[in-house]
């Protein structure tokens, strides 16, 4: 399942599996959680919440690997380098703004995820 990006000047971001040539940390797309379009609602959320599953760790929810160095920084979510449509807060652990807006699923344990304000981690 491919997603379209949200902003025309997100167009190189990397959300879930979707592959861009234009962008050169493709190769590094790890794959690992995925913006959830919909949220359940209703008796399914109820059924999500009463598996009481706890996040994974930080490493094993993002799709791409931290910088080693300020010239490498790109969003740990969408694979963007910061810019014009790209923001990432030095408090955010690397995280981009609209990829901190929105709602994660990650993808092998099916756990949904939103990512704190504060900290840049999921709450848990």
């Amino acid at each position: 399942m491919s997603a379209a990006p949200r902003r025309g000047s997100r167009s190189g971001s990397m959300d879930e599996d979707s592959s861009s040539p234009t962008n050169p940390y493709a190769m590094l797309h790890r794959g690992q959680s995925k913006r959830a379009p919909n949220i359940p609602v209703g008796d399914g959320l109820a059924a999500i919440m009463s598996r009481k599953t706890e996040a994974p760790p930080y490493e094993d929810l993002i799709n791409f690997p931290r910088a080693k160095d300020k010239d490498e920084i790109r969003c740990v979510m969408c694979g963007l380098p910061p810019g014009p449509g790209c923001v990432i807060p030095r408090q955010n652990k690397d995280v981009c703004k609209e990829c901190d807006k929105s709602t994660w699923q990650h993808c092998a344990s099916s756990v949904y995820f939103k990512w704190c304000k504060g900290c840049g981690l999921p709450p848990g």
